[in-house]
């Protein structure tokens, strides 16, 4: 391993001293400042983010549904009082004091649709969506503003070195 290691770093020694540097043009200084500057890639991330938020709130608009299904066994005496009363199996045999305060174990299993539809929000989506689109837009503006102040700072950098 540490021939290996000797002979690798020898190697890559020999390589990068036959690697020239080749000129750039000012324009791809600039491109290549574009694509690596931080500043930009944190931009578009919050472009980015508006615009899942966007897709988000444009999703309001569109019903919800849910399932939910519960299954309860219990011997307790409430329980099975309010399992009974609820499946509507209570009858006047169910009074008598043994049978309530000793009941024999009893099932209850319950399921559900609910659908969400919004009819009237009262404003509270479109104003989200105004609010998101907003921001897009925001984002938008601050990377066309940072990629002037990357190009003015190239181009202020070239001509320091070139003078």
């Amino acid at each position: 391993m540490k021939y290996f290691f000797l002979l690798f770093t020898i190697f890559f020694s020999f390589y990068s001293t036959s690697i020239k540097a080749e000129a750039l043009t000012l324009k791809q200084i600039v491109n290549t400042a574009m694509l690596s500057s931080p500043v930009i890639r944190n931009i578009q991330g919050n472009i980015e983010v508006a615009e899942e938020a966007e897709k988000l709130v444009s999703s309001y608009h569109y019903p919800v549904i849910n399932f939910t299904q519960s299954l309860m066994r219990s011997d307790n005496p409430v329980n099975v009082f309010a399992f009974k009363l609820g499946q509507e199996q209570f009858t006047m045999n169910d009074f008598d004091i043994n049978a309530l305060n000793n009941p024999n174990p009893r099932t209850n299993n319950q399921s559900s649709f609910t659908l969400f539809l919004p009819i009237y929000a009262g404003g509270e989506i479109s104003r989200k969506h105004s609010a998101v689109s907003k921001q897009l837009e925001s984002a938008e503006y601050q990377k066309a503003w940072a990629k002037k102040i990357v190009r003015r700072n190239i181009y202020t950098l070239y001509y320091a070195i070139v003078n």
